[in-house]
């Protein structure tokens, strides 16, 4: 590496000295002012052109119309065709619809060989494998791509990347803008359920953005593996038997100089139709954490990927590891009444394992709403259920033997620290108390109600002062013992 030279050349420049005969990186590829990671160049061997290819980058994985904006004029708009579809590598544009040369290449095919990404917008070379003449037909053409307002936008450079390239801004060494409106993205078997669209809140994830169109989550899935940072999924296929989708990662992942594809497999439940539950259908991967995600090594030519082979778990998500899913705005659609044995008004005992407050100077209202557990700060403020106001809504209840798992909702403060959006409460029934513990956002694989969580704030020991459950069984029905019953049960 070396500064630039005022041609705007990289070069290291000094005076001659002949009894200098050796010559340090460490000063001579030093300068002052790096390239960025956009300023890259790009080598190919003649003769494996077509050795060289890689998936073009997420956004442009369709069949789009698009408008050239070369800063003076704008041609071809709907009247034009853009296809990555379905290899994946090659970027056709269809000069029988517009005539306007497209990345420097007379014949409109041109390869990605290499994709990087800075901030939000990715920096894209392409390779022409047809005619080539250096002025109107150039070998090489990098991209800068990025959305916006729904669609793709990208602004070109003839050979390089231009430094400071942007994809909104034409390059002084560019042909102009291209404006891209999708109109079939290359997964044509996933289908999401038809609400899931624009921003929801993820008991997994805090918040995560879908884009119904694309079939993508667009943000919210952020997972770090083997050190590279995953931030966006698109949806390759699914199957209604079992509500499955299998998600590929837009970006792959470097395992010791080899490429890696990252896959995420849901099955999910609709409890409203703004709000569902969700498992992870994948055995738990050291390199992220301990999540649940599958790897498969990255090959260009693959475009189709085995659901029965890439959701096949050797250990499979017990019944308390689900995930729920709320569409923002929303929030007063999705509450659900909470188990009969929280229908009442209740004192309670909060031990975070060092701590024991509350006890029968407390008070938990589940008569006012079935919905809903109201804590009273006022006999007690020791923090419940993550909420700051006291206030969690019950959505959802799984049971599973004597424990059952509910999902609480706080459409109050939340600040993902000491306030959170999501709580699972593993509770059981004694008969005498309910015996509960809490985990913030989803519950965890062997959640238990008498022991602290590690994402926790403790146990509760919760206590019945009245019901308010309109009818209640006479004592002599609910004590201890079987009865014989003459549909010949035992009860």
């Amino acid at each position: 590496m070396a500064d630039k030279l005022g041609s705007g050349d990289r070069l290291h420049v000094e005076p001659y000295d002949s009894s200098v005969t050796s010559w340090s990186t460490d000063t001579y590829c030093n300068p002052t002012t790096p390239p960025g990671t956009g300023e890259f160049h790009t080598l190919v061997k003649e003769g494996q052109e077509s050795a060289v290819k890689q998936w073009c980058p997420g956004p442009l994985r369709g069949a789009f119309s698009y408008s050239h904006n070369d800063g003076a004029s704008v041609t071809c708009s709907a009247s034009s065709d853009l296809s990555v579809c379905p290899d994946w590598t090659i970027l056709t544009f269809d000069y029988s619809q517009c005539t306007t040369i497209q990345a420097f290449s007379q014949e409109g095919k041109v390869s990605c060989v290499y994709t990087t990404m800075v901030g939000s917008t990715y920096f894209t070379s392409v390779l022409n494998p047809g005619v080539v003449d250096s002025l109107t037909y150039n070998r090489f053409t990098c991209y800068a791509i990025g959305e916006s307002g729904g669609q793709v936008v990208m602004s070109d450079s003839a050979g390089s990347c231009a430094d400071g390239m942007s994809f909104s801004t034409k390059s002084s060494t560019g042909s102009g803008i291209l404006t891209l409106t999708l109109k079939d993205s290359c997964f044509g078997t996933c289908h999401f359920p038809n609400t899931w669209d624009s921003e929801w809140y993820d008991s997994d994830n805090q918040e995560i953005i879908f884009n119904l169109t694309k079939r993508t989550v667009e943000s919210g899935w952020t997972v770090t593996v083997y050190g590279s940072s995953i931030t966006s999924w698109t949806c390759q296929s699914n199957t209604t038997d079992t509500n499955s989708l299998l998600f590929l990662a837009d970006q792959q992942v470097d395992v010791s100089g080899t490429k890696y594809n990252v896959f995420k497999c849901i099955r999910y439940e609709r409890v409203t139709d703004f709000s569902y539950k969700y498992y992870i259908y994948n055995d738990r991967e050291p390199s992220a954490g301990n999540l649940r995600l599958a790897l498969s090594r990255y090959d260009p030519s693959v475009t189709s990927f085995n659901m029965s082979v890439l959701c096949n778990t050797s250990s499979p998500p017990t019944d308390e590891e689900f995930h729920m899913l709320v569409k923002k705005g929303y929030e007063n659609d999705v509450g659900q009444w909470c188990p009969t044995s929280f229908i009442g008004a209740f004192h309670y005992k909060h031990n975070t394992g060092s701590v024991v407050t509350c006890n029968t100077a407390s008070n938990l209202d589940v008569c006012t709403n079935w919905t809903t557990l109201a804590f009273d700060y006022n006999q007690c403020p020791t923090i419940q259920a993550f909420s700051a106001e006291g206030k969690v809504e019950c959505i959802y209840t799984q049971s599973t033997g004597s424990v059952f798992y509910v999902s609480v909702f706080n459409k109050g403060t939340v600040d993902y620290t000491s306030y959170q959006r999501f709580t699972c409460l593993a509770v059981e029934d004694t008969g005498s108390l309910l015996r509960v513990s809490d985990s913030a956002g989803s519950c965890n694989a062997g959640q238990t109600p008498i022991f602290k969580q590690v994402d926790g704030s403790g146990t509760l020991e919760i206590s019945l002062k009245e019901s308010c459950l309109p009818g209640i069984l006479p004592g002599w029905i609910v004590a201890t013992g079987n009865w014989f019953s003459t549909n010949q049960k035992v009860v």
